[in-house]
């Protein structure tokens, strides 16, 4: 994954996994310090990130933002 035009310092392309597991249930880890899940399948949780990463991609959310993805389904 790529650098964002509001990335400052020498972060790397490649980072440590986003996704992890607790209780049963499937989260991801974002750059700008939340936990947002849970989700039920791995799979779940890694079409939400994508998601998420296009949205704070499109630099109309401010990454200092307390806003949330929150599911349509």
């Amino acid at each position: 994954m790529g650098k964002r035009k509001t990335d400052t310092g020498t972060q790397g392309i490649f980072q440590t996994e986003r996704l992890f597991r607790h209780a049963g249930q499937w989260y991801f880890a974002t750059r700008e310090g939340t936990n947002e899940g849970p989700f039920d399948a791995r799979s779940d949780a890694e079409i939400r990130l994508a998601r998420y990463i296009t949205v704070m991609n499109t630099g109309f959310v401010s990454s200092h933002s307390q806003l949330s993805i929150v599911p349509l389904d």
